[in-house]
């Protein structure tokens, strides 16, 4: 097993990863996890590049 990730380092690799993927369609969610999907889709980033910004997006703990 891999070690913690360290998300203050990373954040904005994963969120472009995460974005990528999401774009590209290479990914699947059932649709009974709806509050992941609905944090997803409104998912917000602040004026710096994908930073996630909390104050305009839905569940975005679930995000994180």
């Amino acid at each position: 097993m891999s070690g913690a990730v360290n998300f203050q380092l990373l954040h904005k690799s994963m969120a472009k990863h995460c974005v990528k993927v999401l774009a590209h369609r290479r990914f699947r969610m059932h649709p009974k996890f709806d509050k992941i999907i609905t944090s997803l889709k409104s998912a917000m980033t602040k004026d710096e590049e994908y930073s996630l910004d909390k104050s305009k997006s839905t569940f975005n703990d679930l995000f994180d």
